[in-house]
């Protein structure tokens, strides 16, 4: 029985077993343990069952009535897809980065491996996805009978998107709130290795306790897993520059930038480039520094004769506001010479911020 159930547990933790195939074992295990599944729906479903009903009969509402709720239905049911209030806190972001933000939003059905969970439910409330990196909303109901301090945290938590190759690295696990038994936190990726794409995601965490000074002091020991599958990935702007810019280790060529609300992605052929002198234009003539203090995780992957830099940034920016980026004072336009991001122009510029 346990070889059975250990077979099932590696089958869904390889990174090629199809989403489809991950229901079906999930659904075996729940069988074999006879548990039930974490549903995110259920919350919703018992309280509308306990929620007293009144018929309401439109044949007795004035047409303009009619009409009017079903606009306020409408309009109530499109905001539900809106960026989630303490992920725009998270990032900062104001209306306009929301708006851009949804192109990569999901609020997926979450599945928990079935077993013995010690009363916790978890469950994901909304994805944030582009191709730089994943940013998981999560809510976490924790029995009564544990009593939660303010600075409760898990000694592990972890997030694995599907990518094109390599893997993502799991960057943060920040606690938003604590509410009575519930924890509402943010799980996020960086994907510096290659970039995000639909598929699996799993989610991991482990031990739930807080810090004192460097001991972790467990409140529930083990571990909970999580799987769901990721539909939307926004792929932000990508600017083809070409462009040849002169460092002081030699000639180099900035091939492309791309950018989203969220994060930069900026490739570089040739010599290499010192990251301390990269910074962003934006439209009102302000700089920021790429990476810099507005970066929540940045990474430098080094392949022969090229480079990435990665930013994931802090605070949601604004894409379209961007025209140049700055390396080593020389300054590559976007927006001036490819408006649809087929190519730009090295300047001289000061690449000081």
């Amino acid at each position: 029985m346990n070889n059975q159930r250990e077979e099932l547990l590696a089958r869904l933790d390889h990174p090629d077993t199809p989403w489809e195939e991950m229901v079906s074992i999930l659904d075996e295990l729940d069988e074999r343990e006879g548990a039930v599944p974490f549903d995110t729906r259920a919350g919703w479903e018992d309280l509308m069952a306990r929620t007293p009903k009144k018929r309401m009969r439109f044949g007795r509402l004035p047409l303009a009535a009619v009409i009017a709720l079903v606009c306020l239905v409408t309009t109530v049911a499109a905001g539900i897809f809106g960026l989630h209030e303490k992920l725009a806190d998270f990032f900062g972001a104001g209306e306009d980065q929301s708006v851009l933000l949804t192109e990569g939003i999901s609020q997926p059905e979450t599945f928990m491996l079935p077993g013995a969970m010690d009363g916790v439910k978890i469950e994901i409330l909304q994805v944030v996805a582009d191709q730089a990196g994943i940013y998981a909303l999560y809510k976490a109901t924790i029995p009564e009978r544990i009593h939660l301090p303010e600075d409760v945290t898990w000694r592990k938590a972890t997030v694995e998107p599907s990518t094109e190759r390599g893997t993502a690295m799991s960057m943060g696990r920040d606690i938003l709130s604590v509410e009575g038994n519930t924890i509402t936190g943010v799980l996020h990726t960086f994907g510096f290795q290659s970039v995000l794409i639909p598929g699996k995601v799993t989610a991991q965490f482990e031990d739930l306790g807080y810090w004192e000074d460097e001991t972790f002091v467990p409140l529930l020991e083990g571990a909970w897993h999580l799987y769901w599958k990721l539909d939307n990935v926004a792929l932000g702007t990508t600017f083809a520059l070409d462009q040849p810019i002169q460092t002081a280790a030699g000639a180099a060529t900035v091939t492309n930038l791309t950018l989203s609300p969220v994060s930069a992605r900026l490739e570089v052929a040739g010599a290499e480039i010192d990251t301390e002198t990269l910074y962003l234009e934006f439209a009102d003539g302000s700089q920021q520094k790429f990476p810099g203090e507005n970066s929540r995780s940045w990474g430098w992957l080094k392949r022969s004769g090229s480079a990435q830099i990665y930013a994931m940034f802090a605070s949601a920016i604004h894409p379209d506001q961007v025209t140049a980026v700055i390396i080593e004072g020389n300054r590559v336009a976007l927006h001036e010479t490819a408006p649809s991001g087929r190519g730009g122009t090295a300047e001289s510029g000061d690449g000081e911020g």
